[in-house]
Parts: C-alpha cells; structure tokens; sequence
C-alpha cells in the first residue's frame, strides 16, 4: 500500500460467532489504496464510493478525489470489485462524504476535494442499486 500504513485489503469478520477476529479477503482486481470514501451494505453487496485516492511517486505519496462507485458481491465465488454508476450524470469526485441506504439507492451528500471547491457538494446524489445509475436529488 502506500506510506502511513495504509492497506486496501477488504476485511470481514473471520467468524460472526466469534469475538471479534478479522481477516483480509484478497479481493480481484484489488480497490486502490484510498481513504475518506463511503462504504455501505445491502444484502450481499457492498457499495463504494469517492475517496482520496494515493498514487506513489517516487519516494512521496500524491492522490486525486475519485468519483467512481464500485460494488463487491460477497456471493460470488471470487471477490472482484465491478465499477457501477458510470452515467454521463455523476456527482463531482470528493472525499469524506456521507452516504446512506434508502429504498434501493444509495445517497451521498457533502464531503471536500482536493482543492477545496464547494462545486455541486451541497447536493444529493442517489445511486439506484437496481439501475447502478446517478441521479441528482432536487432539493428546494
């Protein structure tokens, strides 16, 4: 991963009947190393979005806000993380974000970028999990 300490190992509890044991699921492709993203279950899915994303160069650590959503399928026989919500219409990249599950979608609100910019972050933004499409909530 890159420097700090940071991993992007997808943990899970070892055995839910047990105290609290956990272990790193190798996941394929694995998740970019990030932090500051969202990350909500529904059923046997597990949805992500945004965060600050490091990219390494040299011996210094650098990143960028992403915007993409991506979705684990804990059923499936390899965990593999499947890029969702790739409409024209997305919320702007961010990081330290909010998000909830509500009837279906997944909603996000708030959260900073790397430069600071308030552009479109006082708006909702709900991911339909049955579409895996954006769409900006009209609040007024």
């Amino acid at each position: 991963g890159a420097g700090g300490g940071v991993d992007n190992a997808f943990w899970c509890p070892l055995d839910k009947s047990t105290d609290l044991q956990w272990c790193g699921l190798p996941t394929s492709p694995p998740a970019q190393v990030r932090h500051g993203h969202t990350l909500v279950a529904v059923d046997e899915f597990v949805i992500m979005f945004g965060g600050f994303v490091y990219e390494e160069v040299g011996y210094e650590s650098w990143g960028s806000d992403d915007g993409s959503a991506y979705v684990l399928d804990a059923n499936m026989p390899r965990l593999a993380w499947q890029s969702v919500g790739s409409s024209m219409e997305s919320p702007v990249a961010r990081h330290f974000h909010s998000a909830v599950v509500m009837q279906n979608s997944m909603i996000i609100f708030g959260g900073t970028t790397v430069t600071f910019s308030q552009e479109d972050l006082s708006s909702p933004w709900m991911l339909s999990l049955t579409s895996l499409a954006w769409e900006k909530i009209a609040v007024g």
